[in-house]
This record gives C-alpha cells, structure tokens and sequence, in this order.
C-alpha cells in the first residue's frame, strides 16, 4: 500500500503482502537511494520491515 506524506510517500507492508519478498524491495530502496530520493526503513520491531518512507530530494535551488 502506498499513502502520500508531506515530503515524499511510505510503502507500507500489508496482510496478504510476502514478507521476504517484502524484506527484499526494501532493501533494494535502501540500496538504490542516493543523489534522487533518500529511503528511509521502518521496522517491523522483529527481524523485518513493514513500511519504507521515500523522500525525494527536490533539485530546486534553495533560496
């Protein structure tokens, strides 16, 4: 599931959705941020994820 925030959108894991599989776009993001978005994990309190914040860096210059 998708939901906008303020700077950005966070996938969140649901009931139906494979938890390794799930684990693993996560750590994907994580590893794919960089110089376009920043990835930002949420835990899940065990071994795993249940949602990922992603804040795209906005290229505008800053006045």
């Amino acid at each position: 599931m998708v939901e906008p925030i303020d700077a950005g959108f966070v996938i969140l894991k649901t009931p139906k959705t494979d938890a390794a599989a799930f684990d693993a776009f996560v750590r994907d993001a994580i590893d794919s941020s960089g110089q376009e978005f920043v990835a930002l994990p949420r835990s899940d309190g065990w071994a795993s994820y249940d949602g990922v914040f992603i804040i795209p860096f906005d290229d505008r210059p800053q006045l």
